[in-house]
């Protein structure tokens, strides 16, 4: 048996996700696991994002970024999206990251110091030597982590971060430092080794435009892949946002095959939404079982995943289907995922989350205890808490440990509800030492 996920609209418009068990339908081919006949169990239905978010348990207490009794610099964070005070999450060589240095003074006032930081790679050599200006009025008394602007911030390419690299931060002596007594960072004055680890294997991942029966008329349709305005580097920009890779271009090897797949199979539309009997989440494992049969016979591909780009067809429900791998063995490295954004979603929210979402199934990584989703990692935090802070690197946002909307900046979409979820994976993958979502 083995288990894989669908993920669905509901009649909001919001995306749903089916977990199944069932046997694999797989032809006997080398290195394929057995199939065999059967019914199929679909348990209740649970919500990526839920139409009406569960009552959040009592927020923490707001995160400090400078212990308290601070004068000067407290702490900094360097991060790539997540990040804590005790600096627990690996950083991944060759990616972009952010560095915050947190400030704080004893009381009010209106202090604007200049914050000097400097980066050795392993050889000491100096790579970067840069001074930082206040981002406002005053040095904070409580400078908080959940607050962009209560840090001295620095974006840092990911050219700087490498094995060996050290950090040194302090604060330019001047009058506007007066009274300040915590002027370096570390408080011993010696740098700080950055700890990085190489960001691994090359992510090797083939684009498969599919072409089923046409299920509202006759002939067949196909997936779209490349359009006007759909390159392949839009594809993977949240593969590259919620995955540990270097920010270099041949990190993802991503390749569209160039003929079209003929399946030669149907997707069975049902809006009934009954999961017990649901036929279209039945029609799209049959697919997703036939791609894997695909790529297991198409030389070359052995070690490439295979993302077949489907076509939505008008009143469908599934949005993508992966299933859940078994990490570090030889499993199957097929999903599904839908071509357009149906009406009701954020275009910026859709294929590309999908996208990522099912590869990081496919790659053994379950579900975070979101509103009540089933094939939960057993190790994910209760309601997705991460217990510290997220941050959208390219944006500039902090994003919030909770997830309910209302506690949110409005400008914050679910965009990045999902991506807290989905980092706090990223760090306990690159703990593990392998990619996940």
């Amino acid at each position: 048996m083995t288990n894989s996920t669908i993920r669905l609209l509901n009649h909001r418009g919001w995306r749903r996700t089916l977990p199944f068990a069932l046997p694999l339908l797989l032809v006997a081919l080398p290195g394929c696991k057995g199939g065999g006949g059967g019914g199929i169990s679909i348990p209740s239905p649970d919500p990526i994002w839920p139409v009406n978010p569960p009552t959040p348990p009592p927020p923490a207490a707001p995160q400090n970024g400078a212990p308290a009794g601070t004068n000067g610099i407290g702490n900094v964070l360097f991060s790539q999206g997540i990040q804590d005070p005790a600096w627990a999450t690996p950083l991944v060589a060759g990616r972009d990251a952010t560095l915050r240095v947190f400030l704080a003074a004893p009381s009010a006032n209106t202090l604007t110091p200049t914050v000097n930081v400097i980066l050795r790679d392993a050889t000491g050599t100096t790579v970067l030597n840069q001074n930082i200006t206040a981002p406002g009025a005053g040095i904070p008394v409580t400078p908080l982590i959940g607050n962009f602007n209560d840090s001295w911030n620095l974006d840092i390419p990911g050219a700087l971060v490498a094995p060996g690299t050290t950090l040194r931060a302090s604060i330019v002596a001047d009058a506007q430092s007066q009274g300040l007594t915590q002027l370096t960072w570390p408080a011993s004055g010696l740098p700080k080794p950055l700890n990085v680890i190489l960001a691994g294997n090359q992510l090797r991942l083939t684009l498969v435009p599919v072409t089923v029966n046409n299920p509202s008329g006759s002939g067949t349709i196909t997936g779209q892949v490349l359009t006007p305005t759909r390159t392949l580097a839009n594809w993977v920009t949240d593969i590259r946002r919620l995955y540990p890779l270097a920010a270099a271009a041949s990190a993802i090897d991503v390749q569209v095959r160039p003929q079209a797949w003929a399946s030669g199979l149907s997707i069975t539309l049902d809006s009934s939404k009954d999961i017990n009997v649901n036929a279209e989440g039945r029609s799209m494992v049959a697919l997703r079982n036939a791609l894997e049969r695909e790529r297991k016979a198409t030389p070359g591909s052995a070690f490439r995943f295979y993302a077949g780009i489907f076509p939505f067809p008008a009143g469908g429900t599934v949005l993508g289907l992966g299933d859940f791998g078994t990490p570090g063995l030889d499993i199957d490295k097929s999903y599904l995922c839908l071509d357009k954004v149906p009406a009701g979603l954020d275009p910026s929210d859709t294929c590309t989350i999908t996208l990522a979402h099912e590869l990081g199934h496919t790659m053994g990584r379950r579900h975070s205890d979101c509103g009540g989703a089933a094939g939960v990692d057993p190790l994910a935090p209760a309601s997705a808490y991460l217990g510290t802070w997220g941050l959208d690197i390219a944006a500039h946002k902090v994003m919030d440990r909770v997830p309910p909307v209302g506690v949110r900046d409005l400008n914050l979409s679910v965009r990045y509800v999902h991506e807290v979820r989905e980092v706090d994976s990223w760090r306990r993958a690159l703990q593990n030492r392998r990619c996940g979502s």
